[in-house]
């Protein structure tokens, strides 16, 4: 006869697994750095410590290894441990696969022994049997129909637990059976069919009751995924030319698992040695990217949120303990202090909480508990600003904050520094686990350059506050006129004189914008600037000096433009006159020490309008020997000319100059003609 299978210790809410997987994408974020807490375990014991499980409160199940081959299974937190005793004539076996621990503290195990072939459940102060019931007893003739042993390996917060067992259906059929059940004992979970004789073990299950294992038929051709609840399971298709592992060594157990949120981690592969954590639900499982470096991973636990924890295989430096999600994982190695190494990673909790092993920097081999140390995750981790005017508000940017280890978080300030503000929010109290919200940063720089702030939020959780860094590049046009002063000296009256050039540079960061370019008084300008100039350019301005009348003249160049300080000017000064000297220069050459040259003449005009007041005198630097005539008398009239006549007698060799020096009413007095000559 074959067992009616039950439902006693499934929950009433609890319906068909294709209903409970379909929930909605959670991948939390992962914190960016980690405190290390050593549970403290007698230091020289010659063992080997492995943590294997993290509950929501900080308690770490594990066992230790010790040299006589036993494993000795513990309950510690960074304040201190307990060893638990296992039940009298049992031993515990495959701990790697079979620890766990719920938020309340219950553990369940693998144990064996001739008094234990069963599941327990247990605390702090021990383990209880689970009883499987009918069991089977075996005589020469066969085997009666019930159970032949079991373990359980999962547990979820209602105390529920789950794994599977050895159960006779007949005398010769010894299938291993799924089961979920509590401290007062099992039912077995339905199998497909075509499974009837085959082998199922569940490896967790979570508190709405689903579970997850793993199953193989006989003759052995590789392991199928099982999700499901206390109703049944059914088999999960892979991805194409993958197969899942299943395994436990040195550094974690690749098994399959399932948080409270319906998703699965499992590992997967697709020919020795290439394994890969897969992330995922019964309706679809996504790759997760090993750690840098590394061809390959392991999953080894997953939190509610979608944080896992695993290992990197055929890694640059052989094996890389790592934290992440599905969007891509991280070498726990560079995420905790100086000094420390870690080597294994075997769990997760909600709180972001890691039990890892390693070794601290003494080089003594610790059971850890690795804490973030901050539990705001923030996407992206920090703002760089484009160029902004001076003055003027940016364009907001945003900043994504996700609680990453806490079940609520309170936000009781958001604030910036720099040149920076939050203009708003969506940041409510309290911020549940997994949740985010996103805050709103502008920038309006006081000053030119590069700037610096963060946006400061304050929580009550480790690390507060929290500060994301914020950079910026205040922009800034300058605008610099060379030179300051611009002097023409003498120039004809209702003449121009030669332009001369002012150069226009953008000292700037940005471009500046030339609004326009003015000359004021008997001054004009042209030149090349246009109407914009790039950052660090220039561009000449050409100045001309046009007098109308005689005398001192002064004027302004001015460039209007979106500077600091517009409009920049530059002095213009010149001096009309109406009184003109042609030619300007007159050199006579080499000449006899001592005799005179031939004479050469110097025609002056008066251009004006009035009679013109002159006095004819030789100056410069050797005026005695040059010497001057002139037929101009002591006024000329309008639009009248006269005659100097100028010889050169040097009374030296070498170089000779002078001038003649005209003083006069007719504005810029007095004029000069320059004379040279030389002496031989």
């Amino acid at each position: 006869m074959k067992l009616v299978r039950s439902c006693l210790f499934c929950r009433a809410t609890i319906t068909f697994i294709l209903g409970l997987v379909s929930v909605g994408s959670l991948f939390g974020a992962t914190p960016t750095s980690y405190s290390v807490t050593i549970i403290p375990l007698p230091a020289g014991q010659a063992f080997d410590v492995y943590p294997m499980g993290i509950n929501n409160a900080g308690q770490v199940v594990g066992f230790v290894q010790n040299t006589d081959g036993s494993q000795s299974p513990f309950i510690g937190t960074g304040a201190g441990y307990s060893f638990i005793p296992v039940p009298s004539g049992c031993a515990l076996i495959d701990a790697q696969f079979g620890l766990n621990i719920n938020d309340s503290g219950q553990i369940v195990a693998s144990v064996y022994g001739p008094d234990c072939q069963q599941p327990v459940i247990g605390t702090i102060a021990g383990f209880t049997l689970i009883p499987l019931v009918p069991t089977s007893t075996c005589s020469s003739s066969g085997c009666t129909e019930g159970w032949d042993g079991g373990s359980d390996s999962g547990i979820n917060n209602s105390g529920q637990v789950a794994g599977s067992g050895n159960y006779y259906y007949s005398a010769t059929l010894l299938p291993v059976v799924p089961f979920i059940g509590n401290v007062s004992g099992v039912a077995i979970v339905p199998v497909p069919a075509g499974w009837e004789d085959s082998a199922i073990v569940l490896t967790r299950i979570n508190n709405s009751g689903q579970v997850v294992g793993y199953g193989y038929q006989r003759p052995f051709t590789g392991y199928t995924l099982f999700v499901g609840n206390a109703r049944g399971i059914a088999p999960v298709a892979l991805p194409s030319g993958m197969s899942l592992f299943y395994g436990a060594g040195s550094y974690g157990a690749a098994i399959p698992y399932i948080n409270n949120a319906g998703r699965m981690l499992v590992t997967l592969n697709n020919g020795y040695p290439y394994y890969t954590p897969y992330i995922g639900t019964a309706n679809g499982l996504t790759p997760i990217p090993p750690p840098a470096g590394c061809s390959n991973g392991q999953g080894y636990g997953i939190n509610d949120l979608g944080q896992i924890v695993g290992g990197g295989y055929n890694c640059s430096n052989n094996f890389v303990p790592f934290v992440g999600t599905a969007s891509g994982t991280a070498n726990l190695n560079t995420l905790v202090p100086s000094g420390w190494e870690i080597v294994s990673a075997n769990a997760i909790n909600n709180k972001g909480q890691i039990a890892a092993a390693g070794f601290d920097p003494t080089g003594v081999y610790r059971a850890l508990i690795l804490t973030p140390d901050h539990c705001l995750s923030f996407v992206p981790s920090s703002l760089t600003f484009p160029g902004q005017t001076l003055g003027t508000t940016s364009a907001p940017n945003s900043v994504t904050a996700t609680n990453v280890c806490t079940p609520s978080i309170t936000i009781s300030n958001i604030a910036t520094s720099g040149d920076f503000a939050s203009p708003s929010n969506t940041c409510s109290s309290p911020l549940a686990q997994g949740n985010n919200c996103t805050v709103s940063v502008t920038f309006t720089p006081t000053q030119r350059g590069n700037r610096t702030g963060g946006l400061i939020v304050t929580v009550d959780a480790p690390g507060s506050p929290q500060t994301v860094p914020l950079t910026g590049t205040g922009l800034i046009p300058g605008a610099k006129l060379t030179p300051k002063t611009v002097n023409f000296g003498t120039q004809l009256v209702e003449t121009s004189s030669p332009s001369q050039a002012v150069t226009l540079t953008n000292t700037g960061n940005q471009p500046l914008d030339i609004a326009g370019i003015a000359a004021t008084g008997p001054f004009s300008q042209s030149g090349t600037c246009g109407s914009t100039l790039a950052a660090q350019a220039n561009c000449a301005i050409f100045i001309t000096f046009d007098p109308s009348s005689k005398g001192p003249q002064t004027g302004t160049l001015g460039v209007t433009d979106d500077a600091p300080g517009s409009p920049q000017t530059v002095s213009l000064k010149g001096t009309g006159t109406v009184v003109e000297l042609s030619p300007a220069s007159l050199s006579f050459g080499s000449q006899t020490v001592g005799t005179a040259s031939p004479s050469q003449a110097v025609t002056l005009t008066n251009t004006g309008s009035t009679a013109l007041k002159v006095t004819i005198g030789i100056g410069g630097t050797n005026p005695g020997d040059f010497n001057q005539t002139n037929n101009c008398g002591a006024g000329l009239k309008t639009d009248a000319s006269c005659t100097i006549t100028v010889t050169f007698t040097p009374t030296a060799t070498g170089a000779r100059s002078g001038t003649v020096s005209v003083s006069d009413s007719g504005g810029g007095s007095p004029q000069t003609v320059v004379l040279t000559g030389t002496g031989m």
